[in-house]
């Protein structure tokens, strides 16, 4: 319960929410090589990733490396798309999940905040696009 209060998705959440948030978490285990969830797939869990490495794929690229207390699975929720890239454990895994509903439940105070952060996420930025002209 302490450790949600510290993510930022949970970060602004009463601590009666996160009581609820933590009764509804479900840990999962995969094995190294597993994939979690499949770009193109439909959305119907959010993961939280207690232990291990997730590497996150996306149209055959890396993309990024996940691991303890890094969430995925948010994008396919909020807005209701299939998901955008593919999670695969790189060795064992523990993750917590939500189930769609409940993390809807959860989100919906702030889920403007987030959408805004996916979108951030989006931006093609170069190191280039940053220097001064």
């Amino acid at each position: 319960q302490n450790v949600l209060g510290d993510i930022f998705l949970f970060k602004n959440l009463p601590d009666d929410q996160i009581h609820k948030t933590v009764q509804c978490l479900q840990r999962r285990q995969y094995a190294a090589g597993e994939t979690i969830v499949q770009q193109g797939e439909e959305a119907h869990n959010f993961y939280l990733i207690h232990s291990g490495t997730i590497l996150v794929v996306k149209d055959g690229q890396s993309v990024r490396s996940l691991g303890r207390w890094d969430y995925f699975g948010e994008r396919g929720l909020l807005t209701q798309e299939r998901r955008s890239a593919t999670c695969q454990a790189t060795e064992a895994c523990t993750c917590f999940s939500l189930e769609a509903s409940e993390f809807a439940d959860i989100v919906g105070s702030f889920r403007q905040e987030l959408e805004h952060r996916m979108h951030l996420q989006d931006l093609d930025i170069t190191m280039e696009d940053l220097r001064l002209k």
